[in-house]
């Protein structure tokens, strides 16, 4: 941390063993790109602090809860893809080429699930793989929707 001031410090779980890496995490353990973002939520910034725990895990749940209320997936998806139907939303996956609806979006549970390609997922990790972005690069830019969607019209 002296020799790198901005340098992020990151703790693995103590499953990973002593002496073990993040190789651990991905192969022994099965971390996906979610878990690892987790813990750079929790990881510290500058210098080591004595910090409550749950003041540093908070931004991206409760980020992702407000964004999940605010905004309903069938408006993300359909920004990708027409939709269509009532309580089950078909549409074309924008991932694959495919001459039949494969996209299923539920609004009621804010999920989708492309029985094609089997992504599957909420909006944000909807945005994660279409757009190539990290968990905390969807969320910001779900924000920025739900946040344009919020400012009136100038008139």
């Amino acid at each position: 941390m002296r020799l790198i001031p901005r340098a992020i410090v990151v703790t693995l779980p103590e499953e990973v063993g002593p002496g073990g890496g993040v190789a651990e995490c991905v192969g022994r353990l099965g971390y996906t790109r979610n878990d690892f973002e987790a813990l750079f939520a929790r990881a510290s910034c500058g210098p080591i602090a004595e910090t409550d725990e749950s003041t540093v895990v908070a931004p991206f749940p409760s980020r992702a809860a407000r964004i999940r209320e605010a905004l309903p997936i069938s408006k993300v998806i359909g920004e990708y893809t027409p939709l269509r139907g009532r309580r089950r939303l078909l549409g074309w996956c924008p991932l694959h080429e495919e001459p039949n609806p494969t996209l299923r979006v539920y609004p009621k549970t804010d999920t989708f699930e492309c029985f094609f390609c089997g992504a599957k997922g909420d909006a944000i990790n909807f945005l994660e793989i279409v757009e190539g972005l990290t968990y905390g690069q969807a969320l910001e830019a779900l924000e920025r929707i739900q946040y344009s969607d919020e400012q009136p019209d100038a008139a």
